[in-house]
């Protein structure tokens, strides 16, 4: 566990855009995790807002629409992934532009 986060022996750098994704995330698949249940956009918005607080960076703006969006892809891809046979490997490609 030590060299989570880790490339090369060298601690991982992430963006404020990368961190806030990785945070939304996991908020989002915490309760399916942890076994409570979802988190409301209220309660959402404030952990998030608190975390970025502690890390000493401003918290995103993230629209009713963009939560509503992101919930969506990230519940469509756990059923993806709950559906791939054993052994098989899922595959995301994403748009560079």
């Amino acid at each position: 566990m030590s060299a989570f986060g880790t490339k090369n022996g060298e601690k991982d750098v992430y963006t404020a855009e990368e961190g806030w994704a990785e945070s939304i995330v996991g908020l989002l698949q915490w309760p399916s995790v942890g076994g409570g249940p979802p988190l409301s956009d209220g309660e959402l918005l404030a952990v998030l807002t608190q975390s970025c607080a502690e890390a000493g960076i401003p918290a995103p703006a993230v629209t009713t629409k963009q939560r509503a969006q992101i919930r969506t892809q990230v519940r469509d891809l756990h059923q993806r992934w709950d559906e791939l046979p054993d052994g098989e490997a899922l595959e995301l490609f994403f748009d560079a532009r």
